[in-house]
């Protein structure tokens, strides 16, 4: 089992609880750059809950073994970590792991080899020691010049490192290419890596898969943005697929490129997106996307009221195509009568409102427009929303949403340009809809503010890793993409990371206090159709 402990370790402690002075502060409402002020980080710290033990009673004869760590941050105990013994009896095995970003250096009594049994006559607490060692590493080789990638694969070799040994290799071969649609117009590029055989990289995934990506966040200079999405996600238990990520160091022909999100490929598979698309019934299972680029003449995209899906799981014959399509079209007809049991008949609830308070939370501007996925349950299953993915202009990173800030609803309302998902603001017209969001918020909010608590942890303990990516990318002070002009103004990536906390922050409590008002609880019909003027 795995046995969590309070971070004792010194310096990030210190530094949890320090009050640093600082040049930005934010107004309420509006993000403004101002001259001097004092920033402490420990306010957004959440104390670490223990899980208290029972007393042990001890027989004369029995001894009591602990095995713990020095900081939960940086590793865990596998096995029985406590265990009653008779004195001179051997425990069970356990053994030390480091988490990413660190590495096992030695237990208290100086032994050095991670796993271990042992023989004791007193009662005895051991604790495995960690040490930082930053970001893994992914090492590619094989293109002469990183402008020379396009949407087409090219043969390469990769390899990872600084990371453990059950993770690291050398000289894998692979393919890779560009990915994304406006991120690859940057010149820091995001990337597709396809392995010639299986790697479940760095634990990411359940199983070994052969696709992985790497986004280069290059709009985002708090590098943060989608790491947070992500870790979020996996805390709304309503989303049943949603995907860990890691940051890594790349190199491309031996040259540092940047710091990058490692993640999974938007996909079908046990492991992914768990539908059954194999077979010749008209009923299988289905990964869509919806995506406003399509062609609407593509053969896997489905037209229905200006809203284009497309179909991004194997399909073979037009009956399964006229299957998913028939089926959509009942999903929107129940969305836009409101009637709760004829939509939970067809969608999964419990996903529907964690999507749409995800998409809320972070006010993201793509919900409308493209990268929000979804999946039909095969043999007549209901359709789920999920895996959340692209946040990079998201939180307050779009000037085009109250120039950044954080207040008012966006994904739940009808704002007057054309910008926006049908579905969710149809179902936030209707009271039953809403109640669940108000019941909902109100769980999701203190997991939330944990959520935010770990942001700020991370990356005060990876601080220095991360600026690294400015070193080679100098874009301080440039729009990249949509960033308002209270984003730009920052002018170091502390100042960035700092900008995006309080934003998450002041997001969360605005959100808590008008998803719980009676002014929310009691609007009627044409309430949010207000917010538009």
């Amino acid at each position: 089992m795995r046995v969590f402990f309070k971070k004792t370790n010194g310096i990030v402690a210190a530094l949890l609880c320090a009050v640093i002075v600082l040049s930005l502060t934010v107004d309420f409402g509006k993000y403004a750059k101002k001259s001097s002020g004092e920033f402490d980080y420990s306010r957004f710290i959440q104390p670490i809950s223990e899980e208290s033990e029972e007393d042990i009673i001890l027989s004369k004869n029995e001894r009591l073994l602990r095995y713990t760590v020095a900081d939960s941050s940086m590793g865990y105990i596998h096995g029985d970590a406590v265990q009653v013994l008779e004195s001179g009896e051997k425990s069970s095995y356990v053994s030390a792991h480091s988490n990413l970003n660190y590495r096992f250096v030695r237990w208290s009594d100086g032994k050095t080899e991670a796993k271990r049994r042992d023989t004791v006559v007193e009662n005895t607490e051991l604790k495995a020691e960690f040490e930082y060692i930053g970001f893994p590493a992914i090492y590619i080789t094989g293109t002469s010049e990183i402008d020379d990638l396009t949407d087409e694969y090219l043969p390469v070799s990769v390899s990872l490192s600084n990371a453990e040994k059950e993770f690291s290799f050398d000289n894998s071969s692979a393919n890779i290419r560009i990915r994304g649609n406006s991120s690859a117009k940057f010149e820091k590029k995001s990337f597709k890596i396809k392995f010639s055989e299986k790697k479940n990289l760095l634990g990411l995934g359940k199983a070994e898969r052969k696709d992985w990506v790497l986004i280069s966040n290059h709009c985002d200079q708090s590098l943060m943005r989608n790491y947070v999405a992500y870790n979020m996600a996996q805390s709304f238990d309503g989303l049943q697929v949603a995907y860990k990520s890691a940051h890594v160091d790349v190199y491309i022909n031996g040259e540092y490129n940047g710091v990058y999100l490692l993640t999974e490929q938007v996909e079908t598979g046990k492991s992914r997106v768990n539908v059954e698309t194999e077979g010749t019934n008209d009923d299988i299972g289905f990964l869509l996307e919806l995506d406003s680029r399509e062609d609407k003449n593509s053969s896997s995209c489905i037209l229905i009221d200006n809203l284009k899906f497309v179909i991004k799981s194997d399909f073979t014959t037009d009956g399964q195509y006229a299957y998913a399509k028939k089926y959509l079209e009942k999903c929107n007809e129940a969305i836009k009568k409101g009637d709760e049991s004829e939509i939970e008949s067809l969608v999964d609830v419990n996903s529907f409102v964690d999507m749409y308070i995800l998409q809320e939370y972070v006010k993201n501007f793509d919900v409308g427009f493209a990268s929000l996925f979804m999946y039909i349950e095969e043999n007549g299953g209901k359709l789920f929303f999920g895996p959340a993915w692209d946040f990079d202009i998201s939180m307050g990173n779009d000037d085009r949403i109250e120039d950044g800030g954080y207040e008012e609803l966006f994904v739940g309302a009808r704002r007057g340009f054309g910008i926006g998902h049908e579905w969710f603001m149809l179902a936030m017209e209707q009271k039953w809809f809403r109640d669940k969001v108000s019941e909902r918020y109100t769980t999701l909010y203190p997991i939330i503010k944990n959520k935010i608590s770990d942001a700020v942890k991370y990356y005060l303990e990876n601080k220095t890793e991360l600026e690294e990516n400015f070193d080679k990318w100098d874009i301080f002070g440039e729009r990249i993409l949509f960033e308002p002009e209270s984003v730009i103004v920052n002018d170091t990536h502390e100042e960035h990371f700092r900008h995006l906390v309080l934003w998450l922050n002041d997001r969360n409590e605005w959100l808590y206090e008008y998803f719980t008002s009676e002014e929310y609880k009691k609007a009627g019909e044409g309430f949010f159709d207000k917010l538009a003027k």
